[in-house]
């Protein structure tokens, strides 16, 4: 299950950033460089997703503030829904 997906946008010079996630993510993760990740990869096997509060099969956009409404745009003329992640939320 890849996690997160980037992709750089903008110049050498004044670099831009899109990242992109699933909100369905693996319970317990642990990096493999961990000194103890034998030991605790398998303690919460399974996935589970990031934000409960999000629809199924939701991913999170985040963008550099240079790109973002250039970014949002392209996925509405896209057809995608992109929502605020604060929107989800309440009492925040």
């Amino acid at each position: 299950m890849d996690m997160l997906h980037r992709a750089r946008l903008g110049t050498e010079k004044t670099p831009q950033w899109i990242w992109l996630s699933p909100n369905e993510v693996p319970r317990g993760f642990v990096r493999s460089d961990h000194c103890r990740y034998n030991e605790l990869k398998e303690l919460m096997p399974g996935s589970a997703a990031r934000f409960p509060e999000l629809p199924p099969d939701s991913y999170i956009l985040g963008t550099t503030e240079a790109v973002r409404l250039d970014v949002v745009d392209a996925c509405v003329r896209s057809q995608l829904i992109v929502r605020p992640l604060r929107e989800y939320f309440t009492g925040i």
